[in-house]
């Protein structure tokens, strides 16, 4: 089995790697992300910056820092397929989780210049992306 793990800051580029070693190579994806987002549309909660950051801190608290990752190991291995993607690894613990479920696992991060992670998050236009560069700072911080 072939797992790689995508890392990056917002708006870097992970979702294009994902998405092209998808098409390019037939892999199968996993999101972190989209994980937590699939949550916050369970609970009826808006898709912000700020909600989806509490959600992911609210299981994070309840059930331990590697709870997303494990929650896509156990997804991985209820797929079909021998080639993983799993994008959006934040913490060094869902990297140990990941290393320790699948020995294969290889680990990338997608670094860009902040200006162009900007211009990707205005063009993507996600619900609590920021619509100016100042915004943009203020949320670096």
């Amino acid at each position: 089995m072939k797992i790689i793990g995508i890392t990056g800051k917002i708006g870097s580029g992970k979702d294009a790697v994902s998405k092209y070693l998808v098409k390019e190579h037939g892999f199968k994806s996993i999101s972190i992300g989209d994980l937590i987002r699939a949550e916050a549309k369970k609970q009826g909660v808006s898709l912000t910056r700020i909600n989806l950051s509490r959600i992911s801190k609210k299981f994070t608290d309840k059930f331990g820092l590697d709870y997303w990752s494990e929650y896509a190991v156990k997804k991985i291995k209820q797929m079909k397929g021998d080639k993983f993607v799993i994008n959006g690894i934040r913490r060094f613990e869902d990297y140990n989780q990941i290393s320790k479920s699948f020995k294969s696992f290889k680990f990338y991060m997608v670094d860009v210049k902040p200006k162009t992670r900007f211009e990707r998050m205005k063009k993507r236009s996600r619900p609590g992306d920021p619509k100016t560069y100042d915004q943009f700072k203020k949320q670096e911080k």
